[in-house]
């Protein structure tokens, strides 16, 4: 009565797999959405920093929208632009943009994505700003673009 049949144990021990990998499974995905958030924080905190210590080459830097007093909406969050001038496999010819950019005067961001390293210039408040200032990196970066941070 009490014995458990030889095909009844492998589809028990089959179960108990699944269950585990699923729960396994789950336990990761929500300790990549940590690691996700934590980096996009870190990421802007970063940019922002820069932004305010940046040259005087970059007079359009994200200022802070103060919201009105009486305007009777929910204070939104400001929305973070930056011009991304080019990604580099190599860390050798990111290192020498980043250089060049110093001596030029502007204060670079520097954000690693998988094997690739995006350069990124300016911290902006709206998108309309950054298109202003993007003009001038088309010359030397043909496919520079306006991103969110």
């Amino acid at each position: 009565m009490s014995r458990i049949k030889g095909h009844e144990k492998a589809i028990l021990i089959a179960i108990a797999f699944l269950i585990t990998a699923t729960i396994s499974f789950s336990l990761g995905v929500e300790k990549g959405k940590n690691l996700a958030a934590q980096r996009t924080n870190l990421r802007i905190d970063v940019a922002s920093s820069k932004a305010v210590a940046g040259s005087a080459r970059q007079p359009e830097l994200a200022q802070q929208k103060k919201p009105s007093e009486f305007s009777g909406k929910a204070a939104e969050a400001p929305q973070n632009y930056t011009i991304q001038l080019a990604s580099f496999s190599s860390k050798t010819s990111a290192e020498k943009e980043v250089a060049f950019l110093r001596k030029k005067g502007y204060t670079p961001l520097v954000i690693p994505k998988g094997k690739y390293i995006m350069l990124c210039v300016g911290n902006f408040s709206d998108k309309e700003t950054a298109s202003k200032v993007l003009a001038e990196f088309k010359k030397r970066y043909s496919d520079c673009r306006v991103r969110r941070l």
